[in-house]
């Protein structure tokens, strides 16, 4: 995604300083500029006969990290995540953990066409979980009401949940955050991306 001078050390991926002059290009480097460290800051440098254009790519992918659950890996954990019927697909088995929090968004993804449908499932030990799945489509860092796309709350309390969805005609190309949660059944399927689940844990992973 590109941005108009917004900085955000943590998220910042790629920087890019292109400066256009009669046809020539001069590089710049941001050191070379007096600027706050944190604040979203337009810059437009004017010299004799120069038009001077500051850009920089920077990587949104940056999400929340939710709280450590209030009962982390005592009772139940997500123990398998898997994906198929796509052009990539997946199967992760891991142990509970302590944060309640892993992103495997590095090293683990998923892709599928658009209007092609993904069965993902999901697998607990000890008690049945609930599930959510948020995708951020718009690579904003926030997973918005609208990219939720499962919600399973597990009502045959089974260990292992199937459940599908569709990617939309709208869905943006590129590489996306997708976010699994599970929380014990009883509770249901957790309901935001972000807040503090009682028993369960947060995954995400890379999906494109």
């Amino acid at each position: 995604m590109i941005k108009t001078f917004t900085f955000f050390p943590i998220k910042l991926f790629v920087l890019l300083v292109i400066l256009f002059s009669w046809g020539s290009t001069k590089a710049y480097h941001l050191s070379d500029f007096n600027l706050p460290k944190q604040s979203d800051v337009e810059v437009s440098a004017k010299e004799t006969k120069l038009e001077s254009c500051i850009t920089i790519i920077e990587n949104t992918s940056s999400v929340c990290i939710p709280p450590v659950s209030a009962h982390p890996c005592s009772i139940m954990s997500i123990s398998n995540v898997s994906t198929s019927g796509g052009i990539a697909h997946f199967s992760n088995t891991s142990a509970c953990s302590a944060s309640s929090y892993t992103d495997f968004s590095a090293s683990i993804n998923a892709s599928y066409a658009q209007l092609t449908t993904c069965t993902i499932s999901f697998t607990s030990i000890t008690n049945p979980m609930a599930y959510s799945v948020w995708i951020d489509y718009n690579d904003n860092g926030v997973f918005d009401a609208q990219e939720l796309v499962v919600s399973n709350n597990n009502v045959n309390r089974t260990m292992t949940v199937v459940d599908h969805f569709t990617i939309p005609l709208t869905a943006a190309t590129g590489t996306h955050k997708m976010r699994v949660r599970g929380e014990w059944y009883s509770l249901g399927a957790p309901t935001a991306p972000c807040n503090q689940l009682s028993y369960g844990e947060t995954e995400d992973y890379a999906f494109t």
